[in-house]
């Protein structure tokens, strides 16, 4: 059994002002009984036989590359890269849409953002391809016996500005390391992105479960866009952190 020093966490997130609801799941997590990534790839695939749907891809690779492409002369275009940046009532509006269409459906929380000046330059600078598609982002925070339910909600609502998705349930660690880097190897979720020709949104929305909410959250900070100086022993506790959400949230798909 893998057991997580979760009183670690918890300080170091407590030090680090997260918010109240990643300090209860994080409390609220339970131990499991995985202790390699080679019993989560095993698992995986059981998850994929009984629940096919999880692991559905709508990836439309070439009205994806005309926007990347629409994208780039957007950015060759730009004066100034503050003109690439959406507006105040841009996201309002966004949002307010967004939350009307999930108004009836079982959500734990929604978190909201418009893309700031730093990191779109940061991403034009990096060559990051996707850096205007998320412009503005909705991360769903969703119990797992609704995850999928909503899913489909999502896709139904906004399925005239769909303009792809990335579901990475498709793919093992191993593949995540190779498209991501090792530090998004645990990262689960289905990312859909919408858009239209006017620029009513850049938008991406993030479909996690709580679990993996938590470990996001650790890992933005410390691996994946550092902003923190951490100890070797909190990095190692956020990875086992990733591998416990992982097993956990395959074991309650598969219960449910």
């Amino acid at each position: 059994m893998l057991t997580i020093n979760k009183e670690l966490l918890i300080k170091f997130s407590e030090k680090q002002g997260y918010n109240k609801l990643v300090i209860d799941l994080l409390r609220n997590l339970k131990d499991s009984e995985v202790e390699s990534e080679d019993e989560l790839e095993i698992l995986r695939r059981k998850l994929c036989k009984k629940k096919p749907e999880l692991f559905t891809e709508s990836l439309n690779k070439e009205k994806k590359n005309r926007i990347l492409a629409k994208h780039r002369i957007e950015i060759e275009k730009a004066k100034d890269y503050s003109e690439l940046l959406p507006s105040i009532a841009e996201f309002k509006k966004s949002r307010n849409t967004f939350l009307q269409a999930c108004a009836n459906i079982s959500i734990l929380k929604i978190q909201s953002r418009k893309k700031h000046l730093e990191s779109i330059r940061s991403g034009i600078e990096s060559k990051d391809h996707y850096v205007l598609t998320d412009r503005i982002g909705f991360r769903i925070i969703v119990e797992i016996k609704d995850y999928l339910k909503l899913f489909e909600h999502i896709r139904k609502e906004y399925s005239h500005q769909v303009a792809f998705s990335i579901n990475t349930f498709l793919y093992n660690s191993n593949e995540m390391v190779e498209r991501i880097g090792r530090f998004g190897r645990f990262y689960r979720s289905h990312d859909l992105y919408l858009y239209n020709d006017n620029r009513e949104q850049n938008t991406e929305i993030q479909l996690i479960t709580p679990a993996l909410h938590v470990w996001i959250t650790l890992n933005h900070d410390t691996n994946y866009k550092p902003i923190l100086d951490v100890s070797g022993k909190i990095k190692k506790e956020i990875d086992n952190l990733g591998l416990v959400a992982n097993y956990n949230d395959y074991m309650a798909f598969l219960e449910n």
